[in-house]
């Protein structure tokens, strides 16, 4: 008797663990079915949202379909003219011949490839400064018989050296250039400012020059040194008298590759004279 008992038992624990055993393998496939109804569900609703959203956003109110068949559907030209507005730039209406017919007519003519100017023409600058020398007599333009008004005219960048030595050798040359102005009546103009954005560097100087041309009709030559050239000799005077009838003087390299190989490399703008008159204006 105690032994059937015990195999009911143990039989009822069987039957209990087989019951479990089926249970998860079942209980597992529900919850997956009900994710992935669950998943489904909610891409679909997501879905909706987003292109009932990009409609809001498009200002799409379900036409667009209805105009998408409009288009695709055959009009006449009077149903054209009244519904629809024709582009002309569109490619339904673009005209081959026309486009190559204008790709062989010659371009205009670029600003970009116009002669550049330093400022408007001037034709009669000899006569205006003339008569503003005679309007203006305490300002002659020869402070002595044979010696005139001279403008030394120099200058460097507005920006600092990249190092302190360069700062020292530059605030020593415009000390140079100031005690010979002294020494010898030369008024002296030092310029740190670029007046032109399209002359910089070493072209700086010709805007430069022009601009004081033209605001100092009482000078007659100026006098242009780069900011790295320095008088070795405070004593040593110009010979005027020898530039009477010159417009410019320029000091060249070598006077063979100057005179007869006609090189312009040989010619030294470091240091140069130029007389206030038409001709000079007209140099650049």
């Amino acid at each position: 008797m105690f032994t059937g008992w015990t195999e009911q038992r143990r039989l009822a624990k069987m039957k209990k663990s087989l019951t479990k055993i089926i249970n998860v393998p079942i209980l597992c496939a529900v919850l997956t079915l009900v994710l992935i109804s669950s998943h489904h569900l909610f891409n679909s609703d997501f879905s909706g949202d987003c292109n009932r959203q990009n409609r809001h956003k498009k200002g799409d109110d379900g036409t667009n379909h209805l105009f998408t068949n409009v288009s695709d559907s055959p009009v006449n030209g009077s149903e054209l003219n009244q519904t629809t507005t024709v582009n002309p730039n569109s490619y339904e209406y673009l005209d081959i011949g026309k486009v190559l017919a204008e790709e062989d007519e010659p371009e205009e003519e670029n600003e970009t490839r116009r002669p550049f100017s330093l400022g408007p023409k001037i034709s009669n600058w000899d006569e205006q400064r003339a008569n503003w020398l005679i309007k203006n007599p305490g300002f002659p333009n020869f402070v002595h018989r044979s010696k005139p008004r001279v403008l030394l005219v120099t200058g460097s960048s507005p920006k600092p050296c990249e190092n302190r030595l360069g700062d020292h050798f530059m605030l020593k040359s415009i000390k140079n250039k100031m005690d010979y102005c002294r020494i010898h009546g030369i008024e002296i103009y030092y310029n740190m400012a670029l007046l032109d954005a399209e002359m910089s560097g070493f072209w700086a100087k010709l805007p430069l020059i022009r601009k004081l041309m033209l605001s100092h009709p009482e000078v007659e030559f100026f006098w242009w040194m780069d900011s790295d050239a320095m008088f070795t000799d405070m004593a040593f005077e110009l010979p005027w008298g020898r530039y009477n009838a010159s417009n410019l003087v320029v000091h060249g390299w070598n006077e063979a590759a100057l005179y007869v190989d006609k090189n312009w490399v040989a010619l030294n703008t470091g240091s140069f004279l130029l007389r206030n008159t038409q001709w000079s204006l007209d140099l650049w």
